[in-house]
């Protein structure tokens, strides 16, 4: 794939997920947590089952292993955000959501010291990314920390912690030959046995309406296209790139806040959301940087890579 299609890919899949995130934030009116994770990955799984049944496509893989990981993993790190996005405004919940590259970098450092490489000037700019992300959370959230919204911060930040080891097992798939539908089908199976069981203890499903069923449709439906688009703009060589354009993702979040929600940003919030956007690209393309011979193994360790 070129590194155009990388692109495109990318910015359908953030488009895609700033519009299932309003959707989410919708059905919260209608329906609990586990619900939509529930209903979220249940109707992309039957979509891509049936459509893949219907082509004669094998769902079965040898690959599982590395499916159970990256669903395990991708499954909790979608439960938190969920409730990120119950408790913060969504430009705020879609930037922790993209904290990834944050913990990438503190990895590779650390991974290096550990070693016992010299310090050198890569680490030293990784460690300084990480920082000025962190400062960046802590500008955006610092004067609205009460209780409710301390939750949903730390969930966020779970949830980009969760999803750097997500997108490492994408890439991984996508360079052992694994469809892109494949991979999707069975994350939304996994994803929706744990949203399956969060509500059987939760005392059951809720009652449906109208409102109920657009904003479930409306997030199955953009999560399947967000899903499909993302593991195709990974599967290429231009991974930096494809990396860099899902901080699009904000951008697309505030405009739809504004909008639905006449959620506006604060002039320290959007600072502070931009600096954190601003650092995560700059960890991605430091970790992409040819490391030195001692630190070559680490590289593979990036989330976003």
């Amino acid at each position: 794939m070129s590194a155009t299609g990388q692109a495109v890919w990318a910015v359908v899949s953030a488009l895609s997920f700033a519009a299932m995130s309003a959707a989410i934030k919708l059905g919260y009116a209608h329906y609990g947590l586990f619900e939509l994770v529930f209903w979220r990955n249940s109707l992309g799984a039957i979509a891509v089952g049936a459509w893949a049944l219907s082509g004669g496509r094998r769902l079965s893989t040898p690959l599982w292993p590395m499916h159970l990981r990256r669903s395990a993993a991708g499954a909790a790190s979608m439960v938190t955000w969920f409730f990120a996005l119950a408790t913060l405004p969504l430009p705020t919940a879609a930037t922790l959501g993209n904290t990834s590259p944050l913990f990438a970098a503190l990895a590779i450092a650390l991974a290096a010291r550990r070693r016992g490489d010299p310090p050198d000037a890569r680490r030293r700019r990784l460690y300084a990314a990480a920082a000025c992300g962190f400062a960046g959370v802590l500008l955006a959230l610092r004067p609205t920390l009460d209780g409710a919204t301390l939750g949903g911060f730390a969930a966020g930040l779970v949830s980009g912690l969760l999803a750097t080891f997500v997108y490492f097992e994408m890439r991984t798939l996508g360079a052992a030959g694994e469809p892109p539908w494949r991979v999707v089908f069975w994350f939304s199976m996994v994803s929706g046995a744990v949203g399956l069981a969060g509500v059987a203890a939760g005392g059951g499903f809720s009652s449906h309406s109208a409102e109920g069923v657009a904003c479930l449709a409306a997030i199955a439906g953009f999560s399947l296209i967000g899903q499909l688009a993302l593991t195709r703009a990974f599967a290429g060589p231009a991974t930096l790139l494809a990396a860099n354009l899902q901080y699009t993702h904000i951008g697309f979040a505030a405009v739809i806040a504004a909008v639905l929600f006449e959620d506006a940003l604060s002039a320290r919030e959007g600072l502070g959301l931009a600096v954190i956007a601003a650092s995560g690209a700059w960890a991605t393309w430091i970790a992409a940087r040819p490391a030195a011979p001692a630190a070559a193994d680490t590289v593979a360790a990036r989330g976003r890579a």
